[in-house]
């Protein structure tokens, strides 16, 4: 709902059905979405200003329920108001409109022309009152001070692989990337593709493992509390491993509280630009902004290499510092594809307008985790959108299957050596 609702109830009189007074709708969507609710078994729901009603398919309330908005029910009532036009300008439009524009640093720069804009949305970020909405090649950016209540609705229904409408003012942002600045939000369609299950690799009564997509959050923070459609669906006691929100891979969690983690060792398959001299990388990094550094090794093994680009194994065996691969590989001028952070920005376009790579070309392919409990192996492919990339560039590279493989406690787990208990050694 981009508006203010207004919720009507028909009721039956002694002689005939009451019903209440038709109003004309002039626009859509910014109208006031209108409810029609016969034989509500209860009082009215409670609507929002930001508010979307959905109701299960199959259900009483379906036949009962008529939405002006019809990305909630999939009906549009062609007596209420009319679908508007919805915009086909897509990035390459964009990029033509952003030829004579120049980026600069630190600063965002934008036409003074309103343009429509759709695209296919594969990440969104929030900070503080802006969403940046990804589409691969550009970004949406939503301000609550220009959108108003759209805003909301807008943080609240926008979920990954959603479509979105919107008209806004082309340009760059202030990291030079191209951007719309959102004007207006017309539409968000959403996707087909299911977002209620998650793809189970193993579970029992102590552990679950999830295979994890790019994009989506492992574990859902305070800080992405109200970020819906970016976390993935657990009922679990904790995190104990997973990749990061732009890498793929298996996500372990504990089922109880007793569940604990003494040692592991993750491998990740990493496509960079160039081949790096070394084999090891130990440079101290900073967990966080104003953190001290700490220890960090990462060890590399090169997989496969061509004139510009290699795969490589990369290994860490100790607690893994954030984003501690793709940093390490920056320090040796070798960055990650697609990596926007860290990456190389004429590598990141060439991966983008040719391959189509709009994420860093990171897969977690390999965990071990040992504890009391004993030790799960987990083995995992790359998606099918990191292979055909990797097939571009020449690579016949093969993956092992995906695969999970669980370790019986062998020995006593109080007996420690550097810090690792003596069944690692033993289970690998």
């Amino acid at each position: 709902c981009f508006a203010a609702p207004v919720v009507v109830q028909v009721t039956p009189s002694p002689n005939c059905w009451e019903w209440p007074e038709w109003k004309t709708q002039a626009s859509w969507p910014t109208d006031p979405p209108i409810f029609l609710c016969i034989n509500w078994p209860d009082a009215l729901p409670g609507l929002g200003m930001a508010t979307s009603l959905c109701t299960p398919v199959g259900s009483v309330a379906k036949i009962i329920l008529t939405l002006q908005h019809w990305h909630n029910l999939g009906v549009l009532p062609a007596t209420l108001t009319p679908r508007p036009s919805l915009p086909t300008r897509g990035e390459k439009e964009l990029a033509e409109d952003l030829i004579n524009l120049s980026p600069q640093p630190g600063k965002d720069v934008l036409l003074p022309t309103l343009v429509p804009f759709k695209c296919r949305v594969i990440g969104r970020v929030r900070m503080g009152h802006v969403l940046f909405a990804e589409c691969g090649n550009a970004k949406v950016m939503c301000k609550e001070q220009r959108l108003g209540a759209a805003f909301h609705v807008v943080v609240n229904e926008l979920r990954v692989g959603d479509t979105l409408y919107c008209i806004g003012y082309p340009g760059f942002e202030y990291n030079c990337e191209a951007v719309i600045f959102a004007h207006q939000i017309l539409f968000i369609e959403p996707s087909n593709l299911p977002t209620n299950e998650e793809e189970v690799l193993f579970q029992d009564e102590d552990l679950l493992v999830l295979a994890k997509p790019a994009g989506k959050l492992a574990w859902e923070d305070s800080r992405h509390r109200h970020e819906r459609g970016t976390a993935l669906k657990v009922e679990a006691d904790q995190l104990l491993l997973a990749p990061e929100v732009d890498v793929s891979g298996p996500a372990v969690y504990a089922m109880k509280p007793s569940v604990r983690t003494v040692g592991g060792t993750v491998d990740y398959a990493v496509l960079v630009a160039g081949v790096p001299a070394v084999s090891t990388v130990s440079a101290a990094l900073r967990p966080a902004r104003g953190k001290l550094k700490e220890d960090a090794e990462t060890q590399l093994e090169v997989l496969w290499q061509s004139e510009d680009c290699s795969l490589l194994r990369a290994t860490v065996k100790t607690t893994e510092v954030k984003s501690q691969v793709c940093r390490h590989l920056h320090i040796l001028g070798c960055p990650v594809w697609g990596d926007r952070r860290y990456g190389n920005r004429r590598a990141n376009l060439r991966a983008r307008a040719i391959f189509g790579l709009a994420r860093p070309w990171c897969h977690l392919m390999r965990l071990e985790l040992f504890g009391g409990w004993g030790g799960i192996i987990c083995e995992s492919s790359p998606p099918q959108e990191l292979m055909r990339v990797l097939s571009a560039v020449g690579c016949r590279w093969r993956f092992p299957e995906a695969a999970v493989r669980v370790v019986p406690p062998m020995l006593d787990f109080r007996t420690l050596e550097h810090g690792l208990s003596l069944a690692y050694y033993v289970a690998t």
